[in-house]
């Protein structure tokens, strides 16, 4: 589903919301409530984020969100309070900042963290290798140990 398709879909479902420029402030994950609500696929939630990325990226709706308040719900009721870190993010990109990037990049790497040690747990090895050195920050890397067999004389 292209975005244009998207755009408009999303303006009859919940024209309260989309049906405006700027659009409100919306709730966090809300994407995936619209991915659910719409029955969308993998190729239609891609669209979707991109979507609501050039949607949030206008610098009218960094305003909305760099003066606080609450976001907004599918439904229209009042979601979640803007977060203090995410008001931060949105007063830094209006200034023309790179925090904002920072953020998303380390909030990226957390998420690939935890996706990681769920996959190794699934697969029954440990999440982190054990470092062998306690004073380490890093892990060590597994040792791979040969054994030599001896001729006799």
């Amino acid at each position: 589903m292209d975005k244009d398709t998207l755009q408009r879909l999303l303006v009859e479902r919940w024209p309260s919301l989309f049906d405006r420029s700027p659009i409100a402030p919306l709730d966090i994950n809300i994407h995936q409530k619209i991915r659910t609500a719409l029955g969308l696929d993998e190729a239609g939630l891609a669209s979707l984020v991109a979507l609501l990325g050039e949607l949030t990226r206008e610098a009218a709706y960094r305003q909305q969100i760099a003066a606080g308040g609450r976001r907004v719900r599918l439904d229209g009721s009042a979601g979640t309070t803007i977060r203090p870190w995410d008001i931060a993010a949105a007063k830094d990109a209006l200034e023309g900042g790179d925090a904002h990037r920072q953020a998303f990049r380390q909030q990226r790497k957390a998420w690939k963290l935890r996706k990681q040690a769920a996959e190794a747990a699934v697969a029954g090895a440990p999440a982190v290798p054990e470092s062998t050195h306690p004073a380490s920050s890093t892990p060590a890397r597994p040792v791979l140990k040969l054994a030599v067999a001896t001729a006799k004389a």
